[in-house]
């Protein structure tokens, strides 16, 4: 019954993340995720500390398989999003496509273009003729990147 519930709990996040998506298209898949997920997953420990204790290993037990779930979720979901190989497969099962059109669509200077195309779509870049200007959820974004480069220690 314990491991029932938590595989309730994350059908029910990956549900809901689906939900979440084609309802609300603002914000990307991962962070959608990630709103549905912590919800869901308090709700599981709290439920959990209600059943057994705080410190108990059921309840820990309950969230690091929660949690592990959820990051392999989240993987291959970010991976699908972004993997060449896998966009290279979905365009071929929609339409039949050459060689040449695959190297014209995955040249260094189109793949960078699909990029600046897909940061605008999400809202984090405006295009003011030939400038590409940062919106204020990317000025946001950026300064946690600089945030987690300063904390990693990249430079």
């Amino acid at each position: 019954m314990w491991l029932l519930i938590i595989l309730c709990a994350f059908l029910s996040t990956v549900l809901f993340h689906s939900l979440l998506c084609r309802l609300n298209g603002q914000f990307g898949a991962v962070f959608n995720f990630v709103i549905v997920g912590s919800v869901v997953g308090i709700l599981l420990i709290v439920w959990q500390i209600y059943q057994y204790c705080f410190w108990s290993l059921h309840t820990i037990g309950a969230a690091l398989i929660y949690g592990f779930l959820c990051e392999l979720y989240l993987f291959l979901c970010a991976m699908v999003l972004t993997s060449i190989s896998a966009n290279i497969i979905v365009r071929l099962s929609d339409a039949g496509m050459n060689r040449k059109q695959i190297d014209h669509l995955y040249n260094s200077k189109q793949m960078v273009l699909n990029r600046l195309d897909r940061l605008i779509d999400v809202g984090l870049l405006n295009q003011d003729e030939d400038n590409l200007l940062l919106t204020v959820k990317g000025e946001r974004l950026s300064k946690i990147f600089r945030l987690l480069r300063a904390f990693f220690y990249h430079s």
